[in-house]
């Protein structure tokens, strides 16, 4: 069996930050996994971030739950999984990192694929990154040059993401054979109607250029379009998307953008919507219109007290994915109880002050991530998902589980870390396949015997204060291989 034990090194060397949310006081990393829902594995920690300007030099491995909370942020920097942390406006200074802001997509096109349940988060910050950085833009001789090699070439894919490009010439309608153009986070301000010459375009990504509020109609006379990603202006996603009727998938982010157009229900073959860091205030109910849709995200939206999630949303009868991340989000519609095929569904960072009871009628439910929400009790329909495999509930107030919680035969992990639980009920020794359990930092007074039922338990995390509660059932317990300590929260010393 391998054992871990955390917090047993004196000070820690985890760099401090200002996040917001938490507590200048206890200005600690620590103080981030716990608001972030995180798991640090100290055995993964290679070197520890050293002083620079130029940002982080060494690797640092991070493992955790997909917390859309606060991460080591340093604008723009990849984190792995399709995702990045943006909007940091200050240098590293010595081993601290000021201004932590929430995650963000690293580019529409990633929004598109799964987020997995534990990111990997590598910082390998040089002069020589993946995409260099460009100081004052790309000189429009290099860009005509670049575009006419292009031509050339007969080029089916054009890269000028991040290139600090303000204007994009006429000339690029030239590039008859081009399917793929991207041109995410420059500093555009308007896009010449040549653009509507590509015919052959199938992606064109213009997401990150906060300027540009205005798109020429003839983007959306595009006919070929399959993929398209949108600044977050009301006026960059008009009523003529609608013409896209190839259009399969959307992102539409990082902007001032309030509302969606019904037209956008007018989509026959979209099957993935991803919005992002908007003050989108509510999903028109035409969403619902959207037949084929398997994969909808909104994440860092600044949505207002009424209810953001229209009924209509039930239309969506093909869903797979939803994932409702870092929103001022207080409430599901019930109707969420009708989305038959849904197989994951994840509330990160949200204000939800309940979940429905429908949600139990999720039956081919297999994921549910939970964290950093308001409610405090958990529906006893939760014991409907029989196809539950991963559970994840936690910086949730909930006091309780409800003993239904053992209907989830196909449970394979439960991860209810940093809940203030006090007992856990019986019938958790009934989930017969479960594999990983995650108590750590639960202030329980007293383990169920019942625990030493999970003959299939191959990870065990608690809170090192019950080690010695838990030998009596360890030998009951023959397939497990880790056994981790969580820390106790630290108390103030007398003086």
């Amino acid at each position: 069996m391998w054992l871990s034990g955390r917090g047993d090194e004196g000070e820690s060397n985890r760099p401090a930050t200002n996040s917001p949310g938490i507590p200048v006081d206890s200005n600690r990393f620590n103080c981030l996994v716990e608001n972030g829902g995180l798991v640090i594995e100290r055995r993964l920690l290679q070197s520890p971030i050293k002083p620079g300007r130029s940002g982080i030099s060494s690797d640092l491995l991070l493992m955790g739950g997909p917390q859309v909370g606060v991460l080591l942020a340093l604008r723009g920097r990849d984190i792995g999984n399709g995702f990045r942390i943006n909007q940091c406006h200050r240098m590293v200074d010595g081993p601290h990192i000021r201004q932590c802001y929430p995650l963000c997509p690293k580019s529409p096109k990633d929004l598109g694929q799964h987020p997995v349940e534990r990111f990997s988060a590598r910082y390998l910050i040089d002069r020589h990154a993946r995409r260099r950085k460009v100081v004052g833009g790309m000189e429009q001789s290099e860009l005509l040059a670049v575009i006419e090699r292009a031509g050339q070439d007969e080029s089916s894919e054009l890269n000028l993401a991040n290139q600090g490009i303000d204007h994009l010439p006429p000339e690029i309608g030239n590039l008859s054979h081009l399917s793929e153009l991207d041109l995410i986070d420059n500093s555009l301000t308007t896009l010449p109607v040549e653009i509507g010459d590509l015919h052959n375009l199938t992606g064109l990504h213009l997401s990150h250029n906060r300027y540009l509020a205005v798109l020429p109609r003839e983007v959306f006379n595009l006919a070929s379009l399959r993929e398209l990603s949108l600044p977050g202006h009301d006026t960059a996603v008009p009523p003529e998307i609608s013409n896209l009727a190839n259009l399969k998938e959307l992102y539409i982010g990082h902007g001032p953008l309030k509302a969606l157009p019904p037209e956008i229900g007018d989509l026959p073959n979209l099957s993935v919507l991803n919005v992002f860091a908007t003050f989108l205030e509510k999903l028109p109910p035409e969403i619902g219109n959207l037949r084929n849709l398997e994969r909808l995200g909104l994440w860092n939206i600044g949505f207002t007290p009424v209810p953001a999630l229209p009924p209509e949303i039930s239309g969506l009868s093909n869903l797979i994915d939803l994932f409702i991340w870092g929103n001022k989000l207080t409430n599901l519609p019930p109707e969420v109880g009708d989305l038959g095929k849904l197989t994951e569904l994840s509330l990160i960072g949200n204000m939800l002050t309940s979940l429905p009871a429908e949600i139990g009628r999720l039956k081919k439910l297999e994921k549910l991530h939970i964290a950093g929400n308001n409610f405090t009790v958990l529906p006893t329909d939760i014991g409907g998902l029989t196809s539950l495999k991963k559970l994840v509930l936690v910086n949730t107030p909930v006091r309780e589980l409800p003993a239904e919680i053992g209907n989830l035969a196909e449970l394979e992990e439960l991860d209810i870390h940093s809940l203030p639980l006090e007992t856990l009920p019986a019938e958790i020794g009934d989930l017969a396949n479960l594999q990983k359990l995650n108590i750590g930092g639960v202030p329980l007074k007293n383990l169920p015997a019942e625990i030493g039922k999970l003959s299939k338990l191959t990870k065990l995390t608690i809170r090192k204060a019950d080690h010695q509660r838990l030998r009596t059932y360890i030998k009951q317990l023959p397939n497990l291989e880790t056994l981790d300590f969580w820390p106790d929260p630290l108390r103030p010393t007398a003086n």
